[in-house]
């Protein structure tokens, strides 16, 4: 039998990518390591070279601090046979590795005397941020180990993980498909594939720099940034490509009621071909 050890890790899935590997801090002085079998517990030691498999995870309760990194849709299962092997969590902290999903998910560790967290990471150029969530007791850990590294921590309030992971999925789902309309769009345009590339990238930064520098900006164009699209153009985008044209009327008039000074006055398109929606937008004021 070990002495208190170093902190434990449980592991399902795919490392690749992982915040397990993205902070190498974490696997540092790791502990114990269980996964599904000692087996597969073993690759993830191998792979993150640091801890030692296990295969009875009641060997994790040596460790004051166990990260968890796992599948959403397995949690559940997950937590049962740990809460199983560990018994009482009273002074030890359990830490949910996962940009999603916050330390709620660990309810039933938490009722069994956990301090829980949840830890999600974003690497943005050279700097990396950790947002970290949850009791005291565990986030005081986190903070101290994530300390010396160079990595800026956000404290979050409970609830804001959640928001916060919606901002940044709605952003990169919408960007990819707008910025896939956009290439179609040029490529219908007659522009070959290389150069609608390099509009698109030059539209990106430019959305960019325009979001950073709003605030400096008169009110109208805080509002409305860049020109609506005219009805001639949607026109035109239709006969092209009608998925294109129809993705644009409703891309453009939801642009225009969330830029709308006024929320409680929303702004439509008025028939299947979207006529009057620069009238609206002028008549909001905008």
């Amino acid at each position: 039998m070990r002495k208190m050890t170093p902190p434990g890790a449980v592991i399902s899935g795919r490392l690749a990518d992982s915040i397990l590997t993205r902070l190498p801090v974490l696997a540092r002085n790791l502990g114990p390591v269980a996964a599904g079998s000692k087996r597969l517990a073993s690759r993830y030691a191998n792979t993150l070279r640091g801890g030692w498999a296990v295969g009875d995870w009641s060997e994790l309760s040596h460790s004051r601090l166990i990260y968890l990194q796992a599948p959403a849709s397995e949690l559940d299962s997950i937590l049962t046979r740990l809460n199983r092997a560990i018994g009482r969590w009273d002074n030890r902290i359990l830490v949910l590795l996962d940009d999603d999903v916050d330390c709620g998910a660990l309810h039933s560790a938490a009722a069994a005397g956990a301090s829980v967290a949840s830890l999600a990471h974003l690497q943005i150029g050279q700097s990396d941020l950790a947002f970290v969530e949850g009791g005291a007791a565990a986030v005081s850990r986190l903070k101290s180990i994530l300390a010396r590294t160079g990595v800026h921590v956000i404290l979050m309030q409970p609830g804001d993980k959640t928001v916060y992971s919606a901002g940044v999925n709605l952003g990169r789902l919408v960007s990819s498909a707008l910025m896939d309309s956009v290439v179609r769009c040029l490529r219908k345009a007659g522009i070959d594939a290389a150069t609608s590339r390099k509009i698109v990238g030059w539209i990106a930064d430019r959305s960019v720099a325009e979001v950073l520098t709003r605030g400096k900006t008169s009110a109208v164009a805080r509002r409305i940034p860049v020109p609506l699209l005219e009805d001639w153009q949607m026109d035109a985008l239709c006969i092209r490509d009608a998925r294109i044209g129809l993705f644009a009327r409703q891309l453009t008039a939801a642009t225009a009621e969330f830029c709308c000074e006024e929320p409680d006055t929303p702004l439509t398109t008025q028939g299947p071909q979207g006529r009057g929606l620069a009238e609206g937008v002028k008549a909001a004021g905008m």
